[in-house]
């Protein structure tokens, strides 16, 4: 079990985002101590937002479970996953970038002064946000900066295919469908998600490369079953 941070939080402008003092040097002693065993090595990792892979700590590990805001019932929860009783199913809302300098949050001396200005203790301050639309998974469409896992990702103990796709005319946009099929041997959940590339638009207007436009979550999908999905 793991955080990210030093204290687990960040403050309000960081420039890290990897797996700090305190975890990183435990986390690597376990991890060896786990490997010489012939154990699996499985890190939970809980934290507010997104974190870097840097550290050295991924090669060595066979599962990452990204529980973020767990609450209440994230042991419970947790344990079923772990034992295999509930699927997982869950897809990233954030980029997990490979180091912190893959970020366009990221930012140096000059780039703080930049966005930030000069922070003045008890006074009101404004962000320049520089990155405009291209923020998140976005950006890195936009720079071509490769993830270390992408917006919208998410594994399970079974594999979904797609199939039958089509698009069509539907009021005032579209309707994607498509049939999903679960083609390994335990049941699971599936989130289908609809991608829009950059719109032909005039150039004085903004548009992202590529943004999420709907998706929808098939639930309770058995062992070789499909089923028909539609996203408008």
């Amino acid at each position: 079990f793991a955080r990210m941070g030093i204290l687990g939080h960040l403050g309000s402008a960081p420039v890290g985002y990897d797996l700090r003092v305190n975890d990183l040097d435990d986390l690597l002693a376990v991890q060896a101590e786990a490997k010489a065993a012939g154990n699996r090595f499985i890190v939970a990792l809980n934290s507010r937002s997104a974190f870097s892979l840097e550290g050295g700590w991924l090669e060595g590990t066979d599962a990452l479970l990204a529980l973020f805001y767990g609450g209440q019932a994230q042991n419970q929860a947790l344990a079923e996953l772990l034992l295999g009783r509930k699927n997982c199913s869950g897809k990233l809302c954030v980029t997990i970038p490979r180091t912190s300098t893959d970020l366009c949050t990221h930012f140096d001396e000059t780039t703080r002064l930049e966005r930030w200005g000069e922070q003045v203790q008890g006074q009101d301050f404004s962000v320049r946000y520089s990155e405009g639309l291209d923020f998140g998974y976005r950006w890195n469409a936009r720079a071509g900066v490769a993830p270390g896992y992408p917006f919208g990702f998410g594994l399970s103990y079974t594999d979904f295919l797609y199939s039958d796709f089509s698009v069509t005319p539907a009021g005032k946009g579209f309707d994607v469908a498509l049939r999903v099929t679960n083609s390994g041997a335990a049941a699971g959940d599936e989130i289908v998600q609809v991608y829009l590339g950059e719109a032909k638009v005039p150039g004085h207007i903004r548009c992202a490369k590529v943004q999420l436009v709907g998706f929808a979550r098939l639930e309770d999908l058995g062992a070789g079953e499909s089923r028909r999905c539609v996203i408008h």
